[in-house]
């Protein structure tokens, strides 16, 4: 990659002095986690102890090899033998029907080539450019069911949002029980409808994921468009911090994030500046994973006038093409500030 030691060195300190740049104080804190370099915590809340606690499980459980895919699967407790869909065929034609009788609505397009999923993507008549529904300013939420009519629910919230929704929307459904059983990426106007649908299932709900932050009983996220999904990325954040202990008795939730606060604003430096394994992510994702944690901590659903429930298609965008805070500013002032955040 270099041509010689001093070009590389050239390169390390460029890419420091990027790193090291905090966010401009012209940026309103639409986070508290926005610029953030270190983070303080209470640990006397009982959701700490309970988090830390978990930690301690897991590396009881695994050690003394982490594994980043292992640690997901534990979290996600995937029952291969008992299946959601059987015949996909079937399920994705039934599917694909759903739509051709409300006229709003062009096409449903379903993909059965996932060994984990269904997924379909509904489009207006008048997306022209069939826009994916997968976007930064759109929420993602998690539902997970106890009861075992996981399929018939997904379908009826499907027909439900058809009839309600405003905005292309997408949702798949696992193919074997685990926890985050169905997903759904819509906008944050037709999350409402989402949230009306699942009411009527308050009771037969569950909260299955504790790395994500709910509201009533429906996970709230984001797609972070890198290489992991919100869960897979905490089982990475997990998995790189237990590695590095050397006994159960050092675990502490708060070491754990600010190892990856510190790394994804590269504040490690290895040599060849190489080895940082979340320097470059998106601080889209940055941000869900740290105010995923203060509603976590604050053992409080997600309020309507949270950041992580706001579609604002500049902020989203800004931090979905951001990989640090010189990048947001930079974005931020050719962008403009997104005033509807700020009502």
């Amino acid at each position: 990659m270099f041509e010689n030691e001093q070009a590389r060195r050239v390169f390390i300190e460029k890419e420091k002095n990027r790193y090291a740049i905090n966010l401009s104080d012209e940026i309103p804190k639409i986070s508290p986690n926005l610029g953030i370099r270190k983070k303080l915590f209470d640990k006397t809340s009982r959701k700490y102890v309970e988090l830390t606690d978990l930690l301690k499980e897991l590396y009881n459980h695994f050690s003394p090899n982490f594994d980043q895919y292992d640690i997901y699967s534990y979290f996600q407790k995937i029952e291969p033998r008992n299946r959601i869909v059987r015949d996909c065929n079937n399920f994705a034609e039934s599917i694909e029907n759903l739509s051709k009788e409300i006229p709003c609505w062009a096409e449903a397009r379903v993909n059965t080539d996932s060994i984990y999923w269904v997924q379909v993507c509904f489009y207006r008549k008048e997306d022209k450019d069939k826009i994916f529904p997968n976007r930064p300013h759109n929420i993602k939420v998690y539902a997970c069911l106890k009861n075992t009519h996981i399929k018939s629910v997904f379908t009826d919230s499907l027909q439900y949002l058809l009839k309600k929704a405003q905005n292309n929307f997408c949702a798949k459904i696992a193919l074997c029980n685990r926890n985050d059983q169905m997903c759904y990426w819509l906008s944050a106007g037709d999350f409402k409808h989402l949230e009306d649908f699942y009411r009527q299932f308050a009771n037969d709900m569950v909260k299955s994921l504790p790395f994500v932050a709910y509201k009533g009983k429906l996970g709230i996220s984001r797609e972070f468009r890198d290489v992991y999904s919100h869960n897979a990325m905490l089982a990475l954040i997990i998995t790189d911090y237990l590695k590095n202990i050397q006994s159960v008795d050092e675990i502490d939730l708060a070491d754990m994030y600010n190892n990856y606060i510190k790394k994804w604003n590269a504040d490690i430096y290895e040599d060849g500046y190489s080895g940082c394994e979340f320097k470059y992510q998106s601080v889209l994702s940055f941000i869900t994973i740290l105010d995923t944690l203060d509603c976590l901590l604050n053992m409080a659903n997600i309020s309507d006038k949270s950041l992580m429930m706001s579609g604002d298609e500049k902020i989203w965008n800004i931090f979905a093409n951001s990989c640090c805070w010189a990048d947001v500013n930079e974005r931020w002032q050719n962008d403009g500030v997104p005033k509807s955040l700020f009502k």
